[in-house]
């Protein structure tokens, strides 16, 4: 039976989780804007890469090891990607 003590605990243990995410969303962050920057100086006006995003999804997929279905890990993965164009746009127009 699940006490207090356990959902506290259970919770403690994704609170390490969020942050570690955290930390690791803000590497490939950092990662993206280098992307961008390098986008930048080969003359590429947009940052968005369709056949990257469907190669990205496709990796995703075949290593999927659940509990999340492809399509709910799509859906997180879709936000990530989202942001992260956003990020390299504003290197690519040098708004950063």
């Amino acid at each position: 039976m699940n006490t207090h003590a356990d959902i506290k605990s259970l919770r403690d243990q994704v609170d390490e989780i969020n942050f570690k995410i955290l930390e690791l969303l803000n590497r490939r962050a950092e990662i993206v804007l280098q992307i961008g920057e390098n986008k930048r100086h080969i003359g590429r006006s947009h940052a968005f890469d369709a056949k990257r995003e469907e190669e990205i999804f496709e990796y995703l997929s075949k290593n999927n090891m659940g509990p999340f279905d492809n399509k709910m890990i799509e859906n997180i993965f879709r936000q990530i990607l989202d942001e992260s164009t956003k990020l390299q746009e504003l290197i690519i127009k040098l708004e950063y």
